[in-house]
């Protein structure tokens, strides 16, 4: 899981600027970024990516790429082979 955001008490700013990103930042029971460093360093090889949103009606949809990858100091970013319904 590398970011989760929803309806919590305590609602996180995610108007952040690159280093907090790079970093990471909020609560990991709640709305959280991971951090670029962090997916690189599990992503510098190539990763799957699935993307599961809900909408405030509670309609479900996914994604997923076969091919997820973040390399580099500029956290470049590869994505590839898209299924899903969003």
């Amino acid at each position: 899981l590398i970011q989760r955001r929803g309806k919590y008490p305590i609602q996180q700013d995610f108007q952040k600027n690159w280093e907090t990103y790079k970093k990471g930042f909020g609560n990991l029971r709640e709305e959280f970024w991971l951090g670029n460093e962090n997916i690189r360093a599990l992503c510098n090889e190539e990763c799957i990516l699935r993307l599961d949103l809900q909408d405030q009606k509670g309609e479900r949809g996914f994604g997923l790429y076969n091919t997820f990858k973040l390399s580099g100091n500029n956290y470049r970013l590869t994505l590839s082979d898209f299924k899903g319904n969003i």
